[in-house]
C-alpha cells in the first residue's frame, strides 16, 4: 500500500479517537477503497465516521456511513447488555467467569462504539460447563455449536457468544492453566464473587498471544496494531514494564511484540517509516481482520525453507505441499501432537478429504510468489517465533 494511503488511515483512526472529524478525502484515496479497507479489518466506525460531512464526501457516501454506523452501534448496545446480562446471571448463580477481547477492549477506547466486536468470549471453569450451559439456555441463549475448546452459543438478534473451556493459546505457549485459583494469572473483580479479570499486564499478553497465533497462523488485521497502541497510551503510568518484558520473553514473544508495539508507533503517532515495517504492514493489512488463506499457506512454507522460481524449487515447494512437517501438520490435527509416529496417517487423511480449502491451497502452492515468499520470511524471522509443540 502506498505510503500516503497507510497514513490517511492513520489520520482517520486518530481522528475517531479524538471525537474529531478529517476536512476531505484525498483524491489519491477513492472511497469504495476506504470502504472495502474498512469492512475487511472490521473498523467501519473506526475508519469511515470522521468523514461524515467531509467536502468531497457525496451526500450518498456520507448517508452510507452514518447506515453503516447505526447498525454497529446498535449491535455494540446489544451485545453490550448481553454482557451484563451474561455477567449478572452466572455470578448469581456462583458460576466463576472471565469476559476476554473485545467485550473487554471496548471499555479501553474513548468511545465503546469505536471498537467493532464480532462476538463475546468468556472464560469458564470446565467442571462448571453443564451449569453454565442450563443459565444461558434459560437465558435465551441456544447452543449452536460445540468445537475444540469452546462452544458457540446464539442470541437473536445480533448475539454470538463463545464459551471457552480453555484458552488456545495454553497448548502452544505454555500458560499458566490455572484458572480461577489462587495460583491462577487472573483475580477477582472488586466487589464479585465468582467475577475475574486478569491483571493490566496479564491482559496485554493475552493480547499479545492471541493476536500472535493469528498472525502465526494465516495473519493478522490492522486493528491489532490500534488496540495494542490505545492500551498502551491508556495504561502508560500503570503498566509494569519489567514484569511484561519478562514474560513475554518466557513466553518467546518479545521480538514480536516489540515489533507489532513500534509499528503501532510508527503508524498512528507519525514515526519514521522502514522498508521492514512497510512490508509488514502490508502484510496485515492484506487481507481481512484475521488474515487469509493465502497468507496462512505462504506463511507455512516462509518459515521452513527458502524459494525461488527453479523449477526444482517449485517442485519442492509442491513436495511440501503435499508432505507436510510435523509442525505444521499438529496445527490441524490435535491428535498428532507428540505422537511424530503418526505423521505419514495424517499425511493420508490429508490428501484423501478433499475440501474447497485444500483446493485453495493447492492451488495457492502452485502459483505461490516467490518474491512475497521471500519478504515473509524475513517478516517471520525477525519475530522469533519459537512455539511450544
Amino acid at each position: 500500500m502506498e505510503l500516503d494511503k497507510i497514513k490517511l488511515l492513520s489520520k482517520l483512526v486518530n481522528a475517531s479517537l479524538n471525537g474529531k472529524k478529517i476536512d476531505s478525502l484525498p483524491a489519491y484515496m477513492d472511497f469504495a477503497e476506504l470502504a472495502d479497507i474498512a469492512t475487511k479489518q472490521k473498523m467501519q466506525t473506526m475508519l469511515l465516521k470522521p468523514l461524515i460531512g467531509a467536502d468531497n464526501v457525496t451526500s450518498q457516501q456520507s448517508d452510507y456511513i452514518k447506515n453503516i454506523c447505526m447498525k454497529l452501534f446498535v449491535k455494540s448496545a446489544n451485545q453490550l447488555h448481553d454482557v451484563e446480562i451474561i455477567d449478572k446471571v452466572l455470578e448469581q448463580a456462583h458460576l466463576k467467569h472471565q469476559f476476554l477481547k473485545g467485550s473487554v477492549l471496548k471499555n479501553v477506547y474513548p468511545n465503546k462504539e469505536l471498537r467493532d466486536m464480532g462476538d463475546i468470549d468468556i472464560l469458564i471453569d470446565e467442571e462448571e460447563l453443564p451449569e453454565v450451559d442450563k443459565v444461558l439456555k434459560e437465558n435465551s441463549f441456544s447452543m449452536a455449536q460445540s468445537i475444540k475448546h469452546h462452544d458457540i452459543y446464539t442470541k437473536a438478534p445480533f448475539t454470538i457468544l463463545e464459551v471457552h473451556r480453555y484458552l488456545s493459546e495454553d497448548k502452544h505457549l505454555g500458560l499458566d492453566c490455572t484458572y480461577f485459583k489462587e495460583d491462577g494469572n487472573n483475580i477477582l473483580v472488586v466487589g464479585t464473587g465468582y467475577t475475574y479479570q486478569y491483571s493490566l499486564e496479564d491482559f496485554y499478553i493475552f493480547m499479545i498471544m492471541h493476536m500472535a497465533r493469528h498472525f502465526y497462523e494465516r495473519g493478522c488485521g490492522i486493528r491489532g496494531l490500534v488496540d495494542l497502541f490505545v492500551y498502551r497510551e491508556k495504561y502508560a503510568q500503570e503498566l509494569n514494564q519489567k514484569y511484561l518484558d519478562n514474560r513475554l520473553k518466557e513466553l518467546h514473544l518479545f521480538d514480536f511484540e516489540n515489533h507489532m508495539d513500534c509499528l503501532a508507533q510508527i503508524w498512528l503517532d507519525n514515526g519514521n517509516w522502514t522498508t521492514f515495517y512497510e512490508n509488514l504492514f502490508d502484510y496485515m493489512i492484506d487481507g481481512d481482520v484475521y488474515g487469509k488463506e493465502e497468507n496462512g499457506i505462504w506463511s507455512q512454507f516462509a518459515r521452513e525453507k527458502a524459494v525461488g522460481n527453479s523449477k526444482l524449487a517449485r517442485l519442492r515447494l509442491k513436495l511440501w505441499y503435499l508432505f507436510p512437517s510435523y509442525q505444521y501438520m499438529t496445527n490441524y490435527n490435535e491428535w498428532l501432537r507428540g505422537k511424530p509416529y503418526l505423521l505419514p496417517f495424517a499425511w493420508i487423511y490429508r490428501a484423501t478429504h478433499v475440501s474447497k480449502n485444500h483446493k485453495l491451497r493447492q492451488n495457492l502452492t502452485n502459483k505461490a510468489d516467490a518474491e512475497k515468499i521471500h519478504s515473509i520470511q524475513h517478516i517471520y524471522k525477525e519475530m522469533k517465533f519459537a512455539f511450544r509443540e
